[in-house]
C-alpha cells in the first residue's frame, strides 16, 4: 500500500515561492506505459516488426516508469546527466556524503532535505548504505514505512497482531521498501528543478566526469513512495526521519516551553547525537528566519543555537536564543541517536 504524508503537514517553502500548476503529460504518459510494459505481447509486436531500434525502446519505456510524476509541479520535464553517480568526496569533505551537498529547489520539501543534511552530519555512512547500484542506468533507495502511533494500533487491531501492535506502537515504522530510481532529474529552464545536485569531479582537463545524485535520488525515492513529487509538498520533519532511519523520531512544542526547558531539550539532543529539526510558525519573519519553514539545529554557539537553512544559504544572522526559538518556532523534532563511528 502506499505511504500517505500525515494531515496537518507543514507547509515548506521552497526557494520558488508559489508552486504553479502545469500542464503535464507525464501522468497519462505513465499510465499508457505502464500498461504496455506489463504486457508481454509488447515485447512481441515490437520483435516481429523487426525493427532494430525495438531493444532501445523497451529500454527507455522501462527507465520512464522510474521516473515520478512531475504535475503540479514547476518542473518542465527529465533530462539526463552525463556522469551520474550517487557519491563524489568534494574536497574538503571528510566523506562522500557531506550535508553542503544538499539545497532545496523549487519544490516544498524542506522537512525531507533537512531530515537529509540532519542526518549526514551525525552519520553519512548511514545514508550511504541506503543506495545501491541496481541494474544499468539504475539505483535502488531503501526506505521504510513510517506509521503513525494511532494508524499503527488500528492496523495491528484489525489484523488480529498483538504482537506487531507492540512492535509498531514502540517504532513508528513499517516495513522497509527498495525503490528503483535512475540518474535523470527534474529541469526547469535547463538547470534542476528540484533538489541540486551534489559535488562534482573535475579532471585535470577541466571536463566533468561525475556528478553527485543521492539527494536527488533520495528526493526521487520519495516521490516513488508517495505517488508524485506533488504529493511530497508539506510534510512532516518526524515522518521524513522516520522514513531515512527505520526509527523513532519525537516532536517537541516550543511555544509553551520555558526558556530553560527548551535549552534543555535542545543540548542534551545535541549531546545525544540526534538529528535536531525546528519548524518555524507562519509568517514569523525575522532575524533573517522564514516562516512555515523547516531549518537543522547544528549547535550551540555563543549562548545560542545556530541553524542552517536547507536552501543552502539565507541562513538565520545570528545563532537564536531560547526566547528567539519560542517567538519563531513552533516544535522542534528529535530524531534516533546516531552513534559516533
Amino acid at each position: 500500500m502506499t505511504a500517505r504524508l500525515l494531515p496537518l503537514a507543514l507547509v515548506c517553502v521552497s526557494l520558488a515561492h508559489a508552486q504553479e500548476a502545469r500542464p503535464d503529460a507525464t501522468r497519462t504518459r505513465h499510465t499508457v506505459v505502464s500498461r504496455l510494459t506489463g504486457d508481454q505481447r509488447l515485447r512481441a509486436r515490437l520483435a516481429a516488426r523487426d525493427d532494430p531500434a525495438a531493444d532501445a525502446l523497451l529500454e527507455r519505456l522501462r527507465l520512464s516508469l522510474l521516473d515520478p510524476s512531475l504535475a503540479g509541479t514547476r518542473a518542465e520535464g527529465y533530462g539526463e546527466v552525463p556522469g551520474a553517480t550517487p557519491f563524489v568526496r568534494g574536497k574538503g569533505d571528510a566523506s562522500a556524503v557531506a550535508m553542503d551537498d544538499v539545497a532545496q529547489g523549487a519544490l516544498g520539501d524542506c522537512y525531507l532535505l533537512a531530515s537529509l543534511i540532519a542526518i549526514a552530519r551525525l552519520d553519512p555512512g548511514h545514508l550511504e548504505g541506503l543506495i545501491a547500484e541496481g541494474e544499468p542506468g539504475t539505483f535502488q533507495v531503501t526506505l521504510w514505512h513510517p506509521i503513525a502511533p494511532r494508524q499503527a494500533g488500528l492496523t495491528a487491531l484489525r489484523d488480529g497482531a498483538r504482537e506487531a501492535l507492540r512492535r509498531l506502537r514502540g517504532q513508528g515504522v513499517g516495513p522497509r521498501e527498495t525503490f528503483a530510481v535512475n540518474g535523470r532529474i527534474p529541469l526547469r529552464e535547463g538547470d534542476a528543478a528540484f533538489a541540486r545536485q551534489g559535488d562534482r569531479f573535475v579532471g585535470k582537463d577541466g571536463q566533468v566526469y561525475h556528478v553527485e545524485l543521492w539527494p536527488i535520488l533520495f528526493e526521487k525515492a520519495f516521490a516513488r513512495m508517495h505517488g508524485g513529487f506533488e504529493e511530497i509538498v508539506g510534510g512532516y520533519p518526524a515522518y521524513a526521519l522516520m522514513a531515512l532511519s527505520g526509527r523513532r523520531a519525537r516532536n517537541v512544542g516550543l511555544t509553551f516551553r520555558s526558556d530553560r526547558g527548551i535549552e534543555t531539550v535542545l543540548r542534551e539532543a545535541l549531546d545525544e547525537r540526534r538529528p535536531v529539526i525546528v519548524s518555524s510558525k507562519r509568517g514569523a519573519e525575522d532575524l533573517g528566519v522564514v516562516g512555515g519553514h523547516a531549518y537543522v539545529l547544528l549547535e550551540v554557539e555563543s549562548g545560542g543555537f545556530r541553524l542552517y537553512n536547507p536552501w543552502g544559504r539565507r541562513h538565520p544572522e545570528r545563532p537564536l536564543t531560547a526566547r528567539e526559538l519560542r517567538r519563531l518556532f513552533h516544535r522542534a523534532t528529535l530524531g534516533p541517536r546516531f552513534p559516533a563511528r
